[in-house]
């Protein structure tokens, strides 16, 4: 939910999603607490600024957000590729699984299914891989497939890793996630 409200914050047309209702979903559901310093910071500042300077680092939020919700319950399993989330995955996440801006955090998880743990582990598994493979294939390694994009693909696998790696490190804050490979 806090991925969301920052994402929502820096993308989301002011008419949609008002600044006053975005900060008092953020207050009634405690989100602060959730958000990076970073996050804060965009979540600060006024909206047109948020979208000037944060715009292409809060694009990824969904890159994150795409494997949490799937651990939540969203359908769509991400699939490891070098394509960034698809359009109609992310307008399906974002305007039907994540919750309305008037919802609490308890209406959330009650509407939440969990994924069995499994599932989890072997998707971050093949996800760990991938990273590993782009990072070699940064250091000039041969490693990944022939036209595969190291940096926008390399970062979709590492943003959607970084969110199933945070899932299953129990108490761990999101920045000090380990994603060494």
């Amino acid at each position: 939910m806090a991925l969301d409200a920052v994402y929502t914050w820096a993308y989301a047309i002011e008419e949609k999603a008002s600044s006053e209702r975005l900060r008092a979903y953020a207050d009634r559901n405690g989100l602060w607490d959730a958000m990076t310093e970073e996050d804060c910071e965009v979540f600060q500042m006024p909206r047109d600024q948020a979208r000037r300077d944060f715009g292409g680092t809060v694009g990824w939020c969904l890159e994150n957000m795409w494997p949490l919700a799937w651990a939540l319950g969203f359908d769509s399993e991400p699939p490891l590729s070098s394509d960034s989330i698809p359009d109609a995955i992310a307008n399906s996440l974002i305007m039907q699984f994540m919750p309305k801006l008037d919802a609490t955090l308890e209406d959330f998880i009650d509407k939440a299914r969990l994924r069995e743990s499994a599932k989890v582990v072997s998707l971050h598994d093949l996800y760990y891989c991938a990273h590993n493979a782009v990072r070699s294939a940064q250091l000039g390694r041969e490693t990944v497939p022939k036209g595969f994009d190291v940096l926008v693909g390399g970062r979709s696998v590492q943003e959607r890793r970084h969110a199933l790696t945070w899932i299953l490190s129990p108490g761990v804050a999101w920045d000090d996630t380990d994603l060494s490979t």
